[in-house]
C-alpha cells in the first residue's frame, strides 16, 4: 500500500511538471526551428522587443499537461532562403501542444502561414495582443509605387484571427 501511494504521488507530480512551458519556452523553440529553417534572421539581439516577441492565444484544456494551449511568436527572418541573405520578412510562427502530456509543443507549420498582406509589409514596429483571445495586432509600413527602396512611407495597421482553419486577417 505504502508503494502504491508513493507510486501515485510521483506520477501526479511529474505529471503537473510535464507543462512547465510558458511564453518563454515558447520563444525558445521557435528560436532553435529559425536556427534550422532560416538561412538569416533578423536580429536575435535582446534589446529588440519585438524579436521572437510572445503572445499566449489559447489556454491548455487542463493544468496537468496544457493540451491546447497555443502561443504566437513574431520573428523576422529569411525563411527556407528563398530571398537569398538579406532577404527577411514577418514571420508569426504558432507554437501548440497538440498531444497530451506524451507530446512537447511544437511548431505548428502547415496550417498556420502568415497572410500573404502581412508577409509584405517591409517594416514591422509592433506586434501586440491580449493573452487567450486568438488573435494579435501587428502593424507596420509597406511601400507605396513611389517610395525609394529603403523608406515605406505607407502605415498599415491588421488584426489577425488565429483558428483551426489557420490565420485569417479580420480588420
Amino acid at each position: 500500500m505504502k508503494y502504491k501511494m508513493a507510486l501515485v504521488l510521483t506520477l501526479s507530480f511529474a505529471s503537473s511538471e510535464v507543462f512547465a512551458f510558458d511564453k518563454d519556452d515558447a520563444a525558445s523553440l521557435v528560436k532553435k526551428f529559425t536556427e534550422t529553417t532560416a538561412c538569416e534572421v533578423g536580429d536575435r539581439d535582446e534589446d529588440k522587443p519585438l524579436q521572437f516577441k510572445t503572445i499566449q492565444l489559447k489556454e491548455g484544456m487542463d493544468t496537468v499537461d496544457g493540451f491546447g494551449v497555443q502561443y504566437a511568436v513574431f520573428w523576422t527572418g529569411d525563411l527556407g532562403c528563398y530571398g537569398g541573405r538579406g532577404g527577411n520578412s514577418p514571420h508569426v510562427s504558432i507554437v501548440e501542444r497538440s498531444g497530451f502530456g506524451s507530446a512537447d509543443p511544437v511548431v505548428k507549420i502547415d496550417e498556420y502561414e502568415l497572410p500573404d498582406a502581412l508577409k509584405n509589409i517591409a517594416h514591422v514596429t509592433d506586434f501586440y495582443g491580449n493573452d487567450f483571445k486568438e488573435q494579435f495586432y501587428i502593424k507596420g509600413f509597406k511601400y507605396n509605387p513611389d517610395d525609394h527602396q529603403i523608406n515605406p512611407t505607407r502605415e498599415v495597421s491588421y488584426l489577425v484571427k488565429v483558428g483551426y482553419s489557420g490565420m485569417k486577417i479580420i480588420d
